[in-house]
């Protein structure tokens, strides 16, 4: 849950078809997909910013993908 600009609630969902919508629908359009890349690091703590850095050179990039539709 989270309000918006105009201070609306807005919830987010996903369902079981990793389809996502917002509920009110703020958007013009009635379908679309975004996708970022995601470095995936199999380690949670780091004992510095340098270490942390090197951590995310060296991880595999994965892209994330959901598509939103009104529902």
């Amino acid at each position: 849950m989270s309000k918006g600009p105009d201070g609306k609630r807005y919830d987010v969902v996903q369902f079981r078809d990793d389809r996502v919508t917002v509920r009110p629908w703020p958007f013009e359009d009635d379908e679309f997909t975004i996708n970022i890349e995601a470095c995936k690091l199999s380690q949670v703590k780091f004992n510095s910013s340098a270490e942390l850095a090197e951590a995310l050179q060296d991880a595999p990039v994965e892209i994330l993908e959901w598509t939103f539709e009104k529902r």
